[in-house]
């Protein structure tokens, strides 16, 4: 596990990063010898601000491909907390004498769309789900201030992630998201992977490569085709359960919120890590692209470069350290 040293500086610690680990250390002594260094686990403080973070990039395409990734990110955070919710509320009715039973998932379904859109309605099957409710509260309340964040910027208003009607930002709801599940298809990457075991089954046969390979793509997406099936069938019970939950997808956002420092520290990381998956993606796709000028890829760059060491010494926190990998 590294350590890590903050530094204090007016009054507020703040936790040391460089791309450099030479300027790292050289940092760290200079401070060590003007003692504003905490070198204590223990008093190690967590405060980086994922809002602020996207605030503060410069680089417009950056700042673009940021705000779209976390956009998606926090709704398939809050679509996965409704559904294992659901895939909970199940298991209780098959392992609960006193719940009710259900000849089949459909009818399980059809049960949860009847339900009232209540708070009560989630407690009267005597399942705990507090913990659950609390989460999902705090996720559509990071949602919000990422979504009040881009309707702040002219630049992040695109119209991939929201509707602008005369001039005016249209955060789009929860309820429109969990309706319209996304069909996932088969990326390059995976491509990569089904070709790599083909290689590995028959090294030494190339037509029998190419028949598994084809073969491999149509059943992954076959499955992929079954699960945006399924992701539909359930889909107007999570929007019950949303109903439930209460949730204000549409709250007032000031400068005090922050629910991301709120969160549990799981998906704290997973929304670092994936901002820092975009950046080095970003990065990599603007070498080849002709549409930007010599300056604008070096500006990138450098601004990448930065906040990958950011984010990077942010993933790796003390406050992290028990999680799974």
């Amino acid at each position: 596990m590294s350590r890590t040293y903050l530094i204090e500086h007016n009054s507020n610690d703040t936790a040391l990063f460089s791309s450099n680990q030479h300027e790292q250390l050289t940092a760290v002594e200079r401070a060590m010898r003007e003692g504003h260094v905490v070198d204590s686990l223990t008093q190690t403080k967590f405060q980086f601000d994922l809002i602020d973070f996207v605030k503060a990039i410069q680089v417009k395409r950056l700042k673009d491909a940021v705000a779209g990734r976390l956009t998606f990110s926090i709704d398939g955070y809050i679509q996965g907390a409704l559904s294992r919710m659901l895939n909970d509320f199940y298991k209780h009715s098959r392992a609960d004498e006193a719940a009710p039973t259900f000849k089949s998932y459909a009818d399980f379904l059809a049960h949860i769309e009847g339900l009232s859109a209540s708070e009560q309605s989630l407690y009267e099957t005597g399942l705990e789900v507090t913990p659950s409710v609390e989460r999902i509260r705090n996720l559509v309340g990071f949602r919000n201030e990422l979504h009040t964040l881009i309707a702040g910027d002219p630049d992040l208003v695109r119209s991939r992630y929201e509707k602008v009607v005369s001039g005016e930002y249209m955060m789009p709801t929860v309820r429109d998201m969990l309706s319209s599940p996304r069909m996932r298809k088969l990326s390059a990457a995976d491509e990569e992977q089904l070709r790599l075991i083909c290689e590995d089954d028959y090294p030494n046969d190339a037509e029998m490569r190419k028949e598994l390979f084809e073969q491999y793509k149509l059943d992954t997406h076959i499955k992929l085709l079954t699960d945006h099936k399924f992701a539909k069938d359930k889909a107007e019970s999570l929007i019950v359960l949303w109903s439930c939950v209460g949730a204000d997808d549409e709250a007032a956002v000031t400068d005090e919120d922050d629910a991301f420092f709120t969160m549990d520290t799981q998906t704290q990381r997973g929304l670092l890590r994936s901002t820092l998956r975009v950046i080095t993606d970003t990065r990599k796709e603007a070498v080849l692209d002709n549409r930007l000028s010599t300056l604008e890829k070096a500006s990138l760059r450098v601004e990448a470069k930065a906040s990958i060491a950011a984010l990077t010494v942010h993933i790796d926190h003390v406050v992290f350290s028990n999680l799974p990998n």
